[in-house]
């Protein structure tokens, strides 16, 4: 077997890690995606269907990386899980709609894009801000 200095007992330092770099990643997307959320409201361009839709992923992308700065990174780095864990549960019941809404309006976003590609002069009757809310 290979010996590695940088290991201590239990894995600790593996595990710190990975909760300092799921802090890490989380911490930048969700700056990424409050910035991608200002800037589209601002903008005109994106007072599209494909606006909202991109506007409504950000929103879900937000709500699923809050679980990981929150909960998952501090629950990883200090090993602290509660009996039983509700905390948890009671997460996962909130945050599933907006993990299962992200699948959904990928597939809308799929949907907009093959009708701007192929059928473009039709795209602003079919795929409109109307359509975009119903698909979320």
């Amino acid at each position: 077997m290979l010996e590695s200095g940088n290991r201590t007992d239990g894995g600790e330092l593996t595990r710190i890690s990975i909760g300092i770099i799921l802090f890490t990643n989380g911490t930048i997307g969700i700056i990424i995606n409050v910035h991608n959320i200002f800037f589209m409201y601002r903008s005109k361009d994106f007072s599209t269907s494909f606006g909202y839709l991109r506007k409504a992923r950000s929103i879900c992308n937000i709500i699923n990386l809050l679980v990981f700065v929150f909960y998952t990174a501090p629950i990883t780095v200090f090993k602290y899980l509660p009996a039983g864990d509700e905390v948890g549960r009671i997460i996962a019941l909130i945050v599933s709609p907006a993990y299962v809404t992200i699948m959904f309006i990928q597939f809308a976003v799929a949907f907009s894009r093959v009708i701007a590609v192929f059928l473009p002069l039709r795209y602003n009757r079919i795929c409109t801000p109307k359509w975009a809310a119903v698909s979320c």
